[in-house]
């Protein structure tokens, strides 16, 4: 009989056992059941219709990129000027897509995240996602064999965003052979050449909103039903010319108008005028910290003095000014800062105040420390404020003064005998005609006030008016001087 009861005591004790094991396994089976049919139902049960304003035929334009359910792996990337709408249009086709793989991962925040933890903490937030357990990365080699030996053979939807180094694509998405077949990898970014270097399927420039599609996304921020503003129209097609067609723009300004009245609307608007917001200035200007020093004197260069100028006027004397505009134009470009159209520079509306804020913000209080001057009321200041401040002024690399008197002339002689730092300036006299004379300087410490009297207006007058009138308005004279003894004209004529 004891040996019945013992046996039939480890019986059930094996019972047990084998019941806990089922349990566990069936636990883990639903959870896996209800993980998937969530991914599947999420994308449908999410609202998004508020950040879907405008993006309808870009999704369809990004989905047909994609080429769902054609096999092989495809990565397209999605690039344009920061606050553009990428991470928006990018997460939209994602939640819409998601039930045609088998997993659906985002690593979001990616320039931000590597900056405060690395490429290591973002390949484990990967692992984490896909895995549904924290794993350790020791390396980050380490960390490139394990996405791959895990997705090699799934059929994944992942989204890179806000990718700013080639580091981060190739430590999380380092090859088409990483992914199952069927797999699709949608990068965004504000680097045009990452993307090119990656090698993806498709590189696609985020569009910016039209007027139609600005006033629509406004008006969900801005309007207030409860109380709506009398001159609701007028106002809120001032501030989307403002915003030029930036989803990001249209947004903050939205919000943070939505409770105000027309006064307060209208004194808003001209704040703008004078001191753009904040938020949206510090967004954009990522691009430009993350550009090398030479490439940010070529930006603020363009952004303060020569937007709609022609490439072919003004070439030489960045060239000369030491800006390496050849490669530099490129590297701006495919950052989405400036842009060329017809032969001339051009750049969206936000990004040029962008330049103008940075320069501002340098010494926001201290006119005589700014690097540029392109306002005709700072170089007269700095006319009026006298020697001292002439002399204190030694910061600036680039100055512009239109329409200047004979006494001005003077002065601007004087002020460029005083900057030590002075690579361009140009002085614009407007009568009949026209005339630009813009001056290139690397070395000018040891000139003093009277080593420029040479170079006064008595003796530039073979660069009057009438000697200048078989020159239209777009002609240009450029003076290029290395050192102010040795100065060569090049004038190029009109055809």
């Amino acid at each position: 009989m004891e040996d019945i009861n013992r046996r039939h005591k480890e019986y059930m004790e094996r019972r047990a056992k084998q019941d806990n094991e089922i349990m566990r396994y069936e636990a883990k089976a639903i959870k896996d059941i209800v993980d998937k049919v969530h991914d599947r139902l999420y994308p449908l049960i999410l609202d998004v219709d508020e950040d879907l304003v405008g993006m309808t035929p870009r999704i369809q334009v990004l989905k047909s990129l994609l080429e769902i359910g054609s096999g092989a792996v495809r990565m397209v990337g999605i690039w344009g000027v920061g606050g553009g709408g990428k991470t928006t249009l990018a997460t939209s086709v994602c939640m819409e897509i998601s039930p045609h793989f088998d997993g659906y991962y985002v690593v979001d925040n990616i320039r931000e995240e590597v900056s405060r933890y690395g490429l290591k903490k973002l390949q484990e937030k990967l692992l984490y996602t896909v895995l549904k357990t924290k794993v350790k990365v020791q390396s980050v080699a380490q960390g490139k064999h394990m996405i791959k030996s895990i997705l090699c053979h799934r059929n994944v939807l992942i989204l890179l965003d806000d990718v700013d180094g080639l580091d981060q694509l190739q430590a999380l998405a380092g090859s088409f052979k990483w992914f199952g077949d069927g797999s699709r990898v949608i990068i965004t970014t504000r680097d045009e050449h990452l993307l090119r270097t990656h090698r993806v399927n498709h590189v696609s420039h985020v569009t910016l909103l039209s007027v139609e599609e600005s006033i629509q996304l406004f008006y969900t921020h801005a309007y207030n039903e409860t109380e709506p503003l009398a001159d609701y129209e007028e106002l809120s097609l001032r501030v989307v010319s403002y915003a030029a067609g930036l989803p990001l723009a249209l947004k903050v300004l939205g919000s943070f108008l939505f409770d105000k009245d027309g006064n307060e609307w209208r004194s808003a608007l001209a704040k703008l005028q004078d001191i753009p917001d904040v938020k949206i200035m510090n967004i954009l200007k990522i691009s430009y910290d993350g550009l090398e020093d030479y490439q940010k004197r070529l930006f603020l260069h363009i952004a303060c003095f020569f937007r709609w100028e022609s490439i072919d006027n003004v070439m030489g004397m960045l060239e000369a000014s030491g800006s390496h505009p050849v490669i530099g134009i490129r590297v701006l470009r495919q950052k989405a800062l400036i842009s060329i159209a017809d032969g001339r520079f051009d750049m969206h509306d936000l990004v040029q105040e962008m330049g103008h804020f940075i320069v501002r913000e340098e010494h926001p209080n201290n006119l005589e420390k700014h690097s540029r001057f392109r306002k005709y009321k700072d170089f007269c200041n700095m006319c009026f404020g006298g020697a001292s401040l002439l002399k204190k002024n030694d910061k600036v690399e680039a100055m512009q003064n239109g329409c200047c008197s004979h006494y001005q002339s003077s002065c601007f002689s004087k002020i460029i005998s005083c900057k030590k730092k002075l690579r361009s300036a140009s002085m614009s006299k407007y009568d009949n005609t026209n005339m630009i004379s813009k001056y290139d300087n690397t070395n000018m410490s040891n000139d003093d006030d009277t080593s420029m009297s040479k170079y006064d207006n008595t003796n530039m007058s073979k660069y009057d008016n009438t000697n200048m009138s078989k020159y239209d308005d777009t002609s240009m004279s450029v003076l290029y001087m290395s050192q102010f003894d040795n100065i060569r004209e090049i004038i190029k004529p009109k055809f």
